[in-house]
């Protein structure tokens, strides 16, 4: 801002816009001179509000980096504990199957372990499969399988070292693939 600027702020902070008790008059635009006054308050007002905004975006992205260097190496060291906590679960878990909760005074993992399950792949394949097998009534009006409900009759099974997917007929079902059973594990402290 300049010095005429400032000036400008200045003599609008002595101005009574709304109009006090012992005046009881506020001040009002009753010319184009005064309308001239104003135009050049408001564009001053302007400037000192973008000038305002600059400054605190300024500040807000300073912060931002500060916060982001002060937690990044917060966030490495989190991750690098809780990854021994994975792996130690992961171990209990291998000798003792029934470990799905581990507990501290502090805290405690939760393992969640998901079953293999079949995920339609290739739903042309799958289409015709469904329909070979006779099990029509899974097919949509649009061709398509009632996947949601088709699902529920598959079975993973091993067959010669290596899972397929197989349906209530013992049929290897085509254009499905298997999502691999899953282990995640929960932490929760406190």
């Amino acid at each position: 801002m300049n010095d005429l600027q400032t000036k400008e702020l200045q003599e609008i902070e002595s101005i009574d816009f709304i109009g006090n008790e012992q005046e009881k008059e506020r001040f009002k635009i009753t010319d184009q001179a005064k309308l001239n006054w104003a135009f050049r308050k408001l564009a001053v007002l302007d400037e000192k509000e973008k000038s305002v905004e600059e400054i605190a975006a300024q500040e807000m992205e300073r912060i931002k980096e500060w916060k982001e260097s002060e937690l990044a190496p917060v966030r490495d060291k989190r991750e690098s504990l809780e990854s021994l906590v994975q792996e130690y679960h992961s171990l209990a878990l291998k000798y003792d199957p029934t470990a799905k909760t581990l507990k501290t005074p502090h805290g405690r993992c939760k393992s969640i372990t998901r079953k293999p399950t079949p995920i339609a792949a290739d739903k042309y394949k799958l289409l015709e499969h469904v329909k070979t097998a006779g099990a029509t009534e899974f097919v949509k009006v649009k061709e398509e399988v009632k996947w949601s409900d088709y699902k529920k009759l598959l079975n993973v099974v091993t067959v010669g070292g290596k899972e397929t997917v197989i349906d209530e007929n013992g049929q290897e079902v085509a254009g499905v693939t298997i999502q691999p059973e899953t282990t995640t594990y929960k932490i929760d402290l406190g």
